[in-house]
């Protein structure tokens, strides 16, 4: 679904309207949602117990891999993200939003989708209405989901095996690295050939 901020509704002065089905699963309050009408930055807004808006202002740093320490993956390589420091700052906005959020379900046959429009004046909670509620099977989310844990565990399974460790390992990374090579003579070779064949046509 592309970029959005997390927004969560913590305003028990005027809760939101939650259907039936909802209950058990899904709060009026306490519930964190999804927003596209700020600045689809992955930020984090959240109607306090006041009624009023927020966003939450963090400050982070680089942290860099320890080069004493192996790295396990590339991505124990790369520089992590380190908070410093936060601090929630008021928005004060007259604005009307949406907010949505989609319900996993796995106890029963339907997963719900369920949105919301917000309308705050000055920064304050002003009217809630819902704005959208639907149920959907969920049968080839919970197979896919199913799938994907038993192929996972069966990798998990093997990667710990000596053979993995000491052939399967190795020879995939020889594979990759030998294809990588081809890859980049053959971009080298498709170059060249264009060079050639402007210096072999005949001009006019």
């Amino acid at each position: 679904m592309g970029m959005f901020d997390n927004i969560k509704y913590n305003f028990k002065g005027n809760p939101l309207l939650v259907p039936d089905e909802l209950h058990c699963k899904f709060y009026g309050v306490g519930h964190t949602f999804q927003t596209k009408d700020f600045d689809c930055a992955f930020d984090f807004l959240e109607v306090k117990d006041d009624g009023k808006l927020y966003v939450e202002k963090v400050e982070y740093e680089f942290v860099y891999p320890d080069k004493k320490h192996k790295p396990k993956s590339v991505f124990d390589k790369l520089p992590k993200t380190k908070k410093i420091s936060s601090e929630w700052q008021f928005l004060d906005i007259t604005q009307t939003i949406e907010i949505y959020d989609f319900v996993c379900n796995n106890d029963e046959n339907y997963d719900y989708w369920i949105s919301y429009v917000i309308t705050f004046v000055k920064g304050e909670v002003s009217e809630t209405k819902l704005l959208e509620f639907k149920k959907q099977p969920n049968d080839e989310r919970k197979k896919t989901e199913e799938k994907f844990k038993s192929e996972y565990a069966r990798f998990e399974k093997i990667s710990k095996t000596k053979k993995y460790k000491y052939f399967y390992k190795p020879y995939n990374k020889i594979i990759l690295k030998t294809f990588k090579i081809i890859r980049k003579c053959l971009e080298k070779i498709k170059s060249f050939s264009f060079y050639i064949e402007e210096k072999l046509k005949i001009k006019f």
